[in-house]
């Protein structure tokens, strides 16, 4: 399952780092910030993204925007978990992608199972 994450804050790098920890099946393919994003249709070396953020405060390259992100086609699941996203309306991620969306209280079972 290819995963995009957007948002990479608290609860975003907390759902990078167990994902990097644990031999899940699941690729991050890309991640955004307020700041930054980085895509990889492959996958991203999440360690890597994740030592970016913790050094220059910043997910990826400037100007790769969440927006980016989301119409792309490199993801199967969004992940939506930066500060303005409605949990009950799913929106602004929603408008743009026709695919699996989903907030952070709205994590598909088999991904929660799999990071647990």
């Amino acid at each position: 399952m290819r995963i995009a994450i957007i948002g990479f804050g608290s609860v975003g790098r907390g759902i990078a780092e167990v994902i990097a920890a644990k031999t899940t099946g699941i690729i991050v393919t890309a991640v955004a910030d307020s700041r930054s994003g980085s895509i990889n249709a492959a996958g991203l070396d999440v360690t890597a993204v994740l030592r970016d953020k913790q050094e220059t405060g910043m997910c990826g390259t400037p100007g790769v925007t969440a927006s980016d992100i989301i119409s792309s086609d490199v993801y199967d699941v969004l992940v939506e978990v930066s500060p303005p996203t409605n949990a009950e309306t799913g929106e602004p991620a929603l408008g743009i992608s026709d695919r699996h969306l989903h907030a952070a209280n709205m994590l598909l079972p088999q991904i929660r199972a799999l990071l647990l």
